[in-house]
């Protein structure tokens, strides 16, 4: 690895390029087939696939969080106990029960929310979502999908709303605006692939075919995010760490053991 080509043909010449892109993107765009190829990282991607996309309802109310009665602690709801069950029901059948809500209030947990934005106050309702159950739409262009998009929205919307509501009976009749994404939105604003924002599957078959290191075989390309380790923000951050011990050597351990104290 030399450096980074640029969309407009600039090149940024480097002897350590890290990629935090995600394997996907990493393996299936920045470099080529021939290129990708070469990496063993390619057999735990084929192996796993993209994980399962989502739909994130996106609620603003009329009411500040004191008001309301809202707290920052998050709400995690499940149909029943066999998550694997459940998943698969939904997988299949998308009119089956969500196998998640997880239901979270950003403005309770911003300190400075009250004096910028008085009077208000956001939620944020998450749950998985297959790319199958709206590929028809892909490559249609943003915001102008159709009206039968646009009606598959508001359908799942309106779950969402229906499990916050259940849950935060008070916020009935508080609710100013909502707007949905869906794995389509993921991927156009974020590049994942099939709205993949989470990375590799977490199954068996990404762990049993574990052959994504911070070091590849090519010299001066390294990979560092949550496809290094698993899934979420504390993975990616752990990554980080060890993309720079693979780096630095024996300097970047002694850096990772001052900075664990």
């Amino acid at each position: 690895a030399a450096g980074v080509r640029l969309e407009d043909g600039a090149e940024v010449r480097a002897r350590t390029v890290v990629s935090a892109t995600g394997l996907a993107t990493t393996l299936g765009t920045l470099l080529t087939d021939d290129q990708g190829g070469r990496l063993k990282a390619r057999r735990t991607l084929d192996a796993a696939g993209p994980s399962m996309g989502h739909a994130c309802l996106y609620v603003g109310l009329d009411g500040d969080d004191a008001a309301l009665g809202l707290s920052t602690a998050n709400l995690w709801l499940y149909p029943g106990p066999d998550h694997d069950a459940n998943v698969a029901r939904f997988t299949e059948d998308g009119s089956a029960p969500d196998p998640l809500h997880y239901i979270s209030f950003p403005s309770a947990k911003d300190p400075s929310w009250t004096q910028r934005y008085p009077g208000k106050a956001t939620v944020e309702v998450i749950g998985g979502l297959p790319y199958e159950h709206v590929a028809e739409w892909r490559g249609q262009p943003w915001r102008k999908r159709g009206n039968a998009y646009n009606a598959a929205k508001e359908e799942i919307a309106g779950r969402y709303l229906g499990a916050l509501l259940k849950h935060r009976p008070q916020l009935d009749g508080r609710v100013a605006h909502y707007e949905l994404s869906t794995p389509l939105s993921t991927e156009h604003f974020t590049n994942h692939p099939r709205g993949a924002m989470y990375g590799l599957d977490h199954s068996p078959a990404r762990f049993l075919n574990d052959h994504v290191f911070p070091r590849t075989e090519i010299p001066g390309l390294y990979l560092t995010g949550q496809d290094v380790l698993t899934v979420g923000v504390s993975s990616a951050l752990t990554a980080g760490a060890m993309t720079a011990a693979a780096i630095l050597g024996w300097r970047g351990i002694d850096a990772m053991r001052r900075w664990l104290g």
